[in-house]
């Protein structure tokens, strides 16, 4: 039986794609090229969701950052994923022009590139 040693990197990284994950399932209805799109000119249904994800992943933000400094290791790839997270979370709320097309299809893009992040992580803890 295999087993994989989940180091912090690699749960933070579970809860970057679990949390990429859950914003696109739930801004999907708001997407126009989404089968399930519902137009709503006001987006108040959005506040709490909203509040709840940006503290998300401010707070996966500031834990990688604590991480990284006790180690003493810098990860630029989970760095500039969470990142633009946080830039790209902003575009999906922003409802002028394309921005959400943007943000959603930004969102898709790291959720993409976590989960070969992640299992390529996986393949080199196997092959040690």
């Amino acid at each position: 039986m295999l087993t994989v040693r989940v180091n912090y990197n690699m749960k933070i990284q579970i809860t970057i794609i679990l949390t990429y994950f859950l914003i696109l399932i739930f801004y999907s209805s708001e997407i126009s090229f989404m089968p399930n799109y519902v137009y709503m000119p006001d987006k108040w249904h959005l506040i709490i969701p909203l509040l709840f994800f940006f503290i998300v992943q401010t707070t996966i933000l500031g834990w990688s950052i604590v991480i990284m400094i006790k180690q003493r290791k810098f990860n630029l790839k989970l760095f500039l994923i969470q990142s633009l997270g946080v830039l790209l979370f902003a575009e999906l709320n922003n409802p002028k022009g394309y921005s959400q097309i943007i943000g959603y299809c930004g969102f898709c893009i790291l959720l993409i590139t976590s989960l070969i992040l992640y299992f390529s992580n996986i393949k080199r803890t196997l092959s040690k």
